[in-house]
C-alpha cells in the first residue's frame, strides 16, 4: 500500500514540475519574442522567405507576439514587378486557434488588418500588376500533389483602408468610372470564413467605403455568402448608402475563368431578386453620368438576369413619390451605349397622379408640366 502511495506521489510531482517547465518555456519564449534581437531575426527570415517565393520585394518593419492580438506584423510592403506598391498595411494581427502544425489546414480565431492600401493597375493588354502572384500560386498548386487547402477563421476585419484599380484607358467620365476606381475609408468585416480549396463561404457583417466620385456605401451585409472560381451567390443581402436602401432575397453572379474586370460589361452574368428598395436619384446619377440634383426617392422591387450590357427585367415595380406607379417587363441591349441602346418593354400597369404632376418642377423646364 505504501509503495503504491509513493508511486502516486512521484507521478504528482512529475506532473507538477512538467507543467511548471511548460509554463517557464512558454514565458521565456514570449519574453524572447519581445526583444528587438529576436524580432529582427524573425522579420529578416520571413521577408527573405517571402521575397524568394513570391519573386518580389517584401518588407516587414516588425514582428511581435501579443497576449491579446496574437502575432502582430507591422509595416508590411509588397512591391510589384515594376517596383511600385502593390500592397501596404500598417498592421496585420493574427490570432491562431491552437498550435498550427499543418499549413494546408489552418484554423484562426481572428485576423485584423489596419490602414491597408491595395493598388491594382493595368501593366499591358489585359494584364494587371499582380499577375506574377497568380503565376506563383498557380505554380505552387501544380507542384502540390495533395491538392488540398483548408482555412477557417471566426473573424476577419479590415479597417480604414484604401483600394485603387486603374486601366490604361484615360477617358474621363462623369460619376463612377469603372476603369479608374479609388475607394477610401474601407471597412470590411466577415465572420465564420471557411476556405476549402477553391470554395469559400462566409457571413458578411459589414462593408462600407467611399469612392472618389462621391458615392458612399454605408452598409453592405448578408446572410451566407458562397464563392467559387466561377460564381458568387449571396442571400438576404442589405445595402444602404447615405441616401438609399435596398433589400435583396438573393443575388447571384457568374463569370468566366480568369476574369479580371476588364470586360465586366459582357463577362459578368447576374441574377438579382430585389425584394424592396428606396433609391435616391442622387445615387443613380453616379452610374449614369448625370449632373442634375433631385431629392426625390424611387421605390423599387425587381427580378433581373443577364449581363450589364444585355439583360432581361422579368418583373419590375416602380413607385415615384406617389406620382407614378409602374409594372413592366423588359429586355435591354447594348448598354451603356446610351446613344443607341435597344429596348423591348411590355408595360403591364401604369398609373399617375395628375395633381401632383402639376406641382412637380424639372430644372430648366419649369413650365413643361404646368399645362397638364
Amino acid at each position: 500500500m505504501q509503495k503504491h502511495l509513493n508511486h502516486i506521489e512521484k507521478l504528482r510531482k512529475i506532473t507538477f514540475y512538467s507543467i511548471l517547465l511548460i509554463i517557464f518555456l512558454l514565458t521565456s519564449l514570449y519574453l524572447l519574442l519581445q526583444t528587438s534581437y529576436f524580432q529582427t531575426k524573425i522579420t529578416q527570415y520571413i521577408t527573405k522567405e517571402l521575397s524568394e517565393k513570391l519573386h518580389s520585394e517584401i518588407q516587414i518593419e516588425n514582428v511581435s507576439l501579443s497576449l491579446f492580438k496574437g502575432f502582430v506584423f507591422k509595416g508590411i510592403l509588397v512591391e510589384d514587378q515594376l517596383n511600385d506598391t502593390l500592397l501596404f498595411a500598417e498592421e496585420i494581427s493574427v490570432i491562431p486557434e491552437g498550435l498550427q502544425v499543418n499549413f494546408s489546414d489552418i484554423s484562426l480565431k481572428e485576423v485584423e488588418v489596419k490602414n491597408m492600401y491595395f493598388n491594382l493597375y493595368e501593366v499591358s493588354g489585359d494584364t494587371l500588376n499582380f499577375q506574377f502572384l497568380l503565376d506563383v500560386f498557380q505554380s505552387n498548386e501544380d507542384q502540390d500533389t495533395s491538392g488540398t487547402f483548408h482555412l477557417k477563421t471566426e473573424k476577419i476585419e479590415i479597417q480604414n483602408s484604401s483600394f485603387a484599380y486603374k486601366l490604361k484607358d484615360t477617358t474621363q467620365v462623369k460619376g463612377m468610372n469603372f476603369k479608374d476606381i479609388r475607394i477610401d475609408s474601407l471597412h470590411f468585416l466577415l465572420s465564420d470564413l471557411k476556405v476549402d480549396n477553391d470554395d469559400i463561404t462566409a457571413y458578411i457583417e459589414n462593408i462600407a467605403f467611399k469612392e472618389q466620385c462621391g458615392f458612399q456605401l454605408e452598409n453592405f451585409s448578408s446572410d451566407l455568402l458562397t464563392v467559387n472560381p466561377r460564381t458568387i451567390n449571396v442571400s438576404d443581402l442589405s445595402i444602404s448608402t447615405d441616401k438609399s436602401e435596398l433589400e435583396f432575397d438573393s443575388l447571384g453572379i457568374s463569370y468566366p475563368d480568369g476574369f479580371d474586370f476588364s470586360n465586366f460589361m459582357t463577362d459578368i452574368h447576374s441574377h438579382i431578386s430585389l425584394k424592396s428598395g428606396s433609391v435616391s436619384y442622387n445615387d443613380i446619377k453616379y452610374f449614369t453620368g448625370d449632373t442634375l440634383e433631385y431629392e426625390e426617392m424611387l421605390g423599387i422591387s425587381a427580378t433581373i438576369s443577364g449581363t450589364p450590357d444585355n439583360f432581361e427585367i422579368k418583373k419590375l415595380y416602380l413607385n415615384y413619390e406617389d406620382l407614378l406607379n409602374l409594372k413592366l417587363k423588359a429586355k435591354v441591349k447594348d448598354l451603356p451605349d446610351f446613344e443607341d441602346p435597344e429596348f423591348q418593354i411590355a408595360i403591364q400597369n401604369l398609373s399617375t397622379n395628375v395633381e401632383k404632376l402639376r406641382l412637380m418642377t424639372i430644372p430648366g423646364k419649369e413650365e413643361f408640366l404646368a399645362g397638364l
